[in-house]
């Protein structure tokens, strides 16, 4: 049940999404599209712990966000190619991180990127300023940064290795740099 008309909708699919972000933009043109990144060491750490295709960093079988997905440039289904293709998991992990940077970075006329850790670090703030910038009234900003609980934004490199640490900055260096991140 809605509460208002201007109620705000979120969902996560990030792989299905960041793969679609051009469809999604053109087919709802007046809907804000937010993007939330992470530091390429703090989401491959969470990787490694989370679902199975996140920790073997497999694309899969399905057709969205591999390199079958018929909707992406075919640069892009080459470079999915080699991720794909890569037998190190660490390097996988690094190279996936940072084609999905990179599909962020292609479409930042179309999204509104929220790092993470800014978030995490005051989301109240973060949420005024994202809202405020959306266009989103006073009354609903203030309505949805009551209901916030507080967030803590984890620093996992000491999770890592050398070798894991080494590929993530060798990989992912130069697309962190551009969303403000010295990896």
């Amino acid at each position: 049940r809605r509460e208002s008309e201007d109620f705000p909708l979120g969902t996560k699919n990030p792989l299905a999404y960041t793969a679609r972000l051009e469809q999604i933009a053109e087919t709802m043109p007046s809907s804000p599209i937010l993007f939330c990144i992470r530091n390429p060491i703090s989401t491959i750490a969470s990787w490694t712990r989370s679902f199975e295709h996140l920790r073997t960093a497999v694309t899969g079988k399905a057709r969205i966000g591999t390199s079958n997905d018929p909707y992406l440039a075919g640069l892009e289904r080459q470079q999915l190619e080699r991720i794909e293709a890569e037998d190190d998991v660490e390097i996988r992990r690094a190279l996936w991180w940072n084609f999905l940077a990179g599909r962020a970075l292609k479409n930042i006329n179309r999204i509104t990127v929220v790092r993470y850790e800014d978030f995490a670090a005051d989301p109240a703030a973060c949420l005024r300023s994202v809202g405020t910038s959306l266009g989103a009234s006073k009354k609903a900003i203030d309505r949805q940064v009551a209901r916030m609980k507080p967030l803590t934004a984890v620093d996992r490199a000491q999770e890592l290795s050398d070798f894991q640490l080494e590929s993530i900055r060798g990989i992912c260096a130069t697309t962190a740099a551009r969303f403000g991140y010295d990896v």
